[in-house]
């Protein structure tokens, strides 16, 4: 437990890689920015929950073992989630107005960009690490 723990510490404080003098077109707050994370970050962590408990049932896994694994695996899955969502929303937030982030811009448009892959792959690659830890692969 203490090792997910300092895993979620290192990885919340490497996704803190963010620009404090970046200029954020009109609309942008705080609240508006952490809530377009949070909507990123669900649209990312529920399907992939679902992925991983369907995976579990496919392969007649007790039912009890797979919950409590979802259970488990759901932090590094947010952790993961936040880390890539709070880089894509943040270079949204610099190109476009809050309006047309919300009328339709699609965050994972900024997933794309090298400094957000790069982002997601140290997090995939943290999380591949923690499964084979825990045997939940």
């Amino acid at each position: 437990m203490l090792r997910i723990i300092t895993l979620l510490i290192v990885l919340l404080c490497q996704s803190f890689t963010v620009s404090f003098a970046a200029e954020y077109q009109p609309g942008w707050d705080y609240f508006n920015f952490y809530k377009a994370v949070q909507t990123c970050r669900e649209a990312i962590v529920y399907p992939q929950i679902k992925a991983y408990e369907k995976k579990g049932l496919e392969k007649h896994q007790n039912q009890n073992q797979l919950h409590n694994e979802l259970i488990s695996i759901s932090p590094l899955f947010d952790t993961m989630a936040t880390s890539v969502c709070f880089c894509a929303v943040n270079e949204a937030a610099k190109s476009n107005s809050l309006n047309q982030f919300s009328s339709g811009r699609d965050a994972r448009r900024y997933m794309q960009m090298p400094k957000c892959k790069s982002v997601l792959k140290e997090s995939l690659n943290i999380i591949k690490t923690q499964a084979q830890a825990l045997k939940l692969n």
